[in-house]
């Protein structure tokens, strides 16, 4: 690992079923961001902070989520939720923690991106015999992925040539792990700023953690908008979060534009 100037942190929301079929896995999303060095460590600084102060050990959104669902009674307790960090949190603390945190996710120099698949129209898509950048879903995502990298990048940083190192959480599924290298690869050969990819532990790597946030509300949100299920809705969370995005959207109607006409199945 060389030490590169600028940073990219990615994780990744509904990938346990190819098949699409599994609760959770209807959508598949790889979300990050990308910083520079300087930008990450105030960042570290900032989240550290906050863990300090609400006593977590560490933000992890699905571990969240159940805590949340169970004190607002939309879902029973389950025996692995002993292990659950914040299993004893109020509704208030755990609402304040998540925005608290969003709104330092989604603030300072940071691009943020991702991709997307709907995983189960993607694999009707692909019996139909249509001519796609893979066979594999989740390729498809990651594709996407690194393809909005590309694209974000040059909007917010013109003229941005740096090396970028590419963090992803570290993974127990060879499959998955060889998705994200192949594809990877395939964009490093023509592609000057795709320098290195490492694996890493998010409990240990602040930004993975943000990078968690950044991916499971975006299959949040791309689950509720499919279903049409608008009152589910948490502003004060988007907004605190995609701020960066969303300036972006203000600046650069285009963009609007494109997410509208482009995108995976």
């Amino acid at each position: 690992m060389k030490d590169y100037k600028f940073i990219a942190y990615a994780d990744e929301s509904g990938t346990h079923d190819p098949r699409g079929k599994s609760p959770g896995s209807r959508e598949a999303v790889v979300g990050g961001c990308v910083a520079s060095v300087q930008e990450w460590a105030a960042f570290c600084d900032a989240w550290q902070f906050l863990l300090d102060k609400y006593g977590a050990p560490y933000f992890h959104f699905k571990e969240w989520a159940a805590a949340s669902a169970i004190v607002r009674r939309k879902r029973n307790t389950y025996p692995e939720f002993g292990k659950n960090p914040y299993r004893n949190w109020e509704l208030k603390h755990l609402d304040d923690f998540l925005i608290e945190l969003a709104k330092v996710a989604g603030s300072g120099d940071r691009v943020m991106f991702g991709g997307y698949v709907k995983t189960n129209a993607f694999n009707k898509e692909k019996i139909t015999g249509s001519k796609l950048f893979t066979d594999d879903p989740y390729e498809f995502c990651l594709n996407e992925f690194f393809k909005e990298f590309i694209y974000k990048v040059n909007i917010q940083w013109p003229n941005f040539n740096d090396p970028v190192s590419f963090f992803f959480d570290q993974t127990d599924d060879p499959k998955w792990r060889q998705s994200i290298l192949s594809v990877f690869y395939y964009y490093q050969k023509n592609d000057s700023r795709f320098a290195e990819i490492i694996f890493a532990d998010k409990k240990k790597h602040l930004p993975l953690q943000a990078a968690d946030m950044i991916a499971y509300r975006n299959r949040q949100v791309l689950g509720n908008v499919i279903d049409k299920n608008f009152p589910k809705r948490f502003p004060e969370l988007d907004e605190a979060l995609f701020k960066s995005t969303f300036k972006i959207f203000e600046n650069n109607p285009a963009v609007v534009l494109h997410q509208l006409l482009q995108g995976p199945p």
